[in-house]
């Protein structure tokens, strides 16, 4: 789930981000609207003007296996 989260993040290039986490298994869906100035890349992840992407996908990806782990606790 992480990498299709970073994927998902990568692929698109868009100001408004819309990622919807489902696990079918017990039912649950999370969902993230992302707001990035411009679209995350492994070249301008590097560039220290482009830090707040990498923080904003770093974000998302923490809360989404945050959710996934309490989720998992039930």
């Amino acid at each position: 789930m992480k990498v299709q989260l970073r994927n998902s993040l990568l692929i698109f290039l868009m100001s408004l981000i819309y990622v919807e986490i489902s696990n079918l298994s017990t039912s649950l869906s999370f969902t993230f609207l992302i707001t990035v100035n411009e679209s995350p890349s492994t070249t301008s992840l590097h560039k220290p003007k482009s830090r707040h992407n990498l923080i904003a996908t770093v974000q998302a990806i923490v809360s989404a296996e945050k959710a996934m782990e309490s989720s998992n606790d039930r």
